[in-house]
């Protein structure tokens, strides 16, 4: 069972394949100070200078890319589901838009008429819920 914020970093994380394993601990100890200051930029969750250095240098690597992180959140979140007998998939899709004027092409439509006036991109999310773990655990994201 996650128990704290990084154990489930750790465990959420641990098999991202970023080519060394001094960028998956980044991404880790990254994570953590996020997940700890939920709604706070990487700058105001980071400790120090070197720290906010170090997770810009992650970001900004040409050797990572989003998809071996994905694929290590699907993979500890299947895991974690296979705890529980029966699991809700609760969704929502926001379309999150923007006036066409002050942006350049890079985002699609978010309406099918000929005279949109916005761009931006739909965020769809779920959320899994298990109807017979009735335990709030506030801090362990992943643990229902």
């Amino acid at each position: 069972m996650i128990k704290d914020i990084q154990q489930w970093a750790e465990f959420t994380f641990h098999a991202s394949e970023l080519g060394d394993s001094r960028r998956t601990n980044r991404l880790i100890k990254m994570v953590c100070g996020l997940a700890k200051n939920v709604g706070k930029s990487v700058v105001q969750s980071s400790k120090d200078d070197a720290v906010v250095e170090g997770n810009y240098r992650l970001i900004r690597s040409k050797h990572i890319t989003a998809e071996p992180i994905a694929e290590s959140g699907f993979a500890a979140t299947a895991t974690q589901a296979q705890n529980y007998g029966e699991i809700l998939a609760l969704e929502d899709t926001t379309s999150l838009t923007y006036n066409r004027e002050n942006l350049p092409d890079k985002l699609g439509y978010t309406s099918n008429s000929l005279n949109a006036k916005y761009t931006g991109f739909e965020a769809h999310s779920i959320l899994l819920f298990s109807p017979t773990h009735h335990r709030v655990n506030r801090t362990a994201p992943m643990d229902v």
